[in-house]
């Protein structure tokens, strides 16, 4: 506890800009949205801050969808964490109620770290199924991860952001355009899918006692994703897939690449 302003400091006595109770206390207020004068003191808060998820089926029952789809969800999530890297007892700590100016309080735990990471894990996702076996999704994730040293005051912040769009087909009964003679027919069940996602990651190192925030990694991703499935019987199955990644780094660190990997595989099930 301390009481009065030192002059020198503009602060309260036996406090500074860069102690670490200043600086973690105005992170938390100032990427938790709070006021500051609400900001709670509490190292180790004892109820946590709230998590949720919904999904949402009813557009389905409308009768104008129901001509045409089978199932309409809307899911949302939000997940959000806040963490203490580590942390020692000082020795040096007294408990005191006053301090007189130029002195320096002493906290009773010293922590290197303090982190907030933040998901919505989707923003917003939909998933439509048709009448016709045709399935469509499409799915807008974003988060970041905020993390504050206080030995060396400085704020790594790390953001994302990800479009999915996702479109499938399921078939039976397939015909195949080759073959001689008479025309082949797959009996069994085929999965078509293609994906397609854009994933956007940027890091950012801010200096407290500087203005500079440029970038210092992170990158564009974009990956094309088709597969087909086809069950032989119920213990074997076949995959043949497709994978394109194109990434764009953010900054002049690393070179740009391309990934490209494709085949099949073969699993059996043994019972």
């Amino acid at each position: 506890k301390s009481t009065g302003i030192d002059p020198a400091t503009g602060f309260p006595n036996g406090y500074g800009s860069g102690q670490q109770e200043v600086l973690m206390y105005s992170f938390l207020s100032a990427y938790s949205g709070k006021n500051p004068s609400k900001q709670s003191t509490k190292l180790f808060p004892a109820i946590p801050d709230m998590n949720w998820r919904v999904n949402y089926n009813g557009l389905s029952k409308i009768e104008a969808l129901k001509e045409y789809t089978s199932n309409i969800s809307l899911n949302h999530s939000y997940t959000s964490n806040y963490n203490i890297a580590n942390y020692t007892t000082s020795v040096s700590f007294v408990d005191s109620s006053f301090n007189q100016p130029g002195t320096t309080i002493q906290p009773k735990y010293i922590i290197r770290s303090v982190s907030i990471t933040e998901r919505f894990s989707p923003l917003l996702g939909i998933d439509i199924t048709f009448l016709n076996n045709i399935t469509t999704s499409f799915s807008y994730n974003t988060g970041r991860t905020l993390s504050l040293a206080l030995t060396n005051p400085q704020l790594t912040e790390t953001r994302n952001k990800e479009y999915t769009i996702g479109l499938g087909y399921r078939t039976k009964e397939l015909k195949l355009p080759f073959g001689r003679g008479r025309q082949r027919v797959l009996e069994n069940d085929v999965n078509f899918r293609f994906d397609f996602s854009i994933r956007d990651d940027q890091t950012i190192v801010k200096k407290i006692d500087q203005s500079v925030n440029e970038p210092v990694n992170g990158s564009k991703v974009i990956s094309i994703k088709p597969t087909i499935d086809y069950m032989f019987n119920e213990k074997l199955n076949l995959r043949i897939f497709y994978d394109r990644r194109v990434t764009k780094p953010a900054t002049s660190n690393s070179y740009p690449t391309a990934i490209t990997s494709g085949g099949f595989t073969i699993r059996y099930t043994i019972q």
